[in-house]
């Protein structure tokens, strides 16, 4: 069924669906897009950095990030000028830090230039079909359909069928594109899956292309992705606080946190601590797993590492400020 809908589907799209939904969703867009900092220009690096911190973190939570990060990094070559630890600095509290690794060996194969055609953005470390499409079609106008969660899900509901292969998406994507605004479209297509077509609560009453969606009367059978499970991990940390609030973290050489400055931390089983005092417990959620973290603290007269000097996740953060509140508490004391 799929096979003989996909051979027929895309001369309806093209007749019908290309016709109106085309202009139907970028008038739409015109009066309601979202309005974004990097929508402002049509410079690829800016749009590059947007669209790598936009794979983990929500739009508007991102903003100052990428204002921050474009501010200190104009340029791929001001990037590697500055360094990978200057650039994790910035991206401190954005997470998912092996992004900005992947940006910083980018930076590194651009010094002479960006990519002027899809294939060649391709190539480039931490970039795949939906970054390289995005990059190309907004900044460089070029007709490449982008594929993410949102559109497969705008795709299947429009059609009302259950489609999975990434080709299928890909062949209606591409016919459905706007070749003289593509990069207009792929953004309309973003914002809609955003803030009218969501997985669990979608707007049809408002949504433009209501008319000639096949999927609306239930549209909640055309939804994606499975919660995963987090993983409970029980785990004790031991800070050594010094002069001038200065601390024992050290750099991380290897895992998702590689780069970033860190406390060490021991599975609760295997840890004791006698001497040191008890500051808090921290909770974090961080992707598929839930940390669970008591917090032990002992001062020495030394000075350490400065934490506001070096780029720390947000966890090792939450777990400073613990021990610096436990300190002045006990200062007052």
């Amino acid at each position: 069924l799929i096979i003989a809908l996909l051979t027929y589907l895309p001369f309806r799209l093209l007749a019908h669906l290309r016709g109106l939904c085309v202009s139907t969703l970028l008038g739409w867009w015109e009066e309601n897009q979202d309005q974004f900092p990097w929508r402002e220009t049509k410079d690829p690096w800016k749009i590059l950095i947007s669209e790598i911190l936009l794979q983990q973190t929500q739009a508007k939570r991102m903003i100052p990030y990428y204002q921050r990060i474009i501010k200190a990094n104009p340029t791929p070559k001001a990037m590697v000028e500055n360094g990978e630890e200057s650039l994790l600095k910035l991206w401190e509290g954005a997470g998912y830090y092996r992004r900005a690794r992947l940006l910083f060996k980018l930076a590194e194969n651009c010094q002479e230039g960006l990519p002027n055609n899809y294939e060649d953005w391709l190539a480039l470390p931490g970039i795949g079909p939906y970054t390289a499409a995005a990059v190309c079609s907004i900044a460089l106008g070029l007709n490449v359909s982008c594929i993410d969660g949102n559109v497969k899900r705008i795709i299947q509901r429009l059609i009302g069928s259950k489609i999975t292969k990434f080709s299928e998406f890909k062949q209606i994507a591409d016919r459905l594109i706007d070749e003289e605004r593509p990069g207009d479209w792929n953004q309309a297509l973003m914002d809609l899956g955003r803030n009218v077509c969501k997985p669990a609560n979608p707007n049809c009453v408002i949504c433009p292309l209501s008319d000639d969606c096949v999927g609306k009367d239930d549209p909640l059978s055309f939804t994606t992705p499975k919660k995963v499970k987090s993983k409970l991990m029980k785990m004790d940390c031991l800070v050594i606080l010094g002069k001038n609030a200065s601390v024992n973290i050290r750099k991380k050489e290897s895992g998702h946190l590689q780069n970033m400055w860190g406390f060490e931390l021991l599975d609760r089983n295997e840890a004791s601590f006698g001497e040191e005092e008890y500051c808090g417990n921290v909770i974090h959620a961080f992707s598929h797993r839930k940390w669970d973290i008591d917090v032990y603290a002992r001062r020495t007269s030394e000075i350490l590492t400065s934490p506001h000097d070096v780029p720390m996740a947000k966890l090792d953060q939450k777990i400073r400020d613990i021990v610096l509140a436990w300190d002045v508490k006990r200062n007052n004391s």
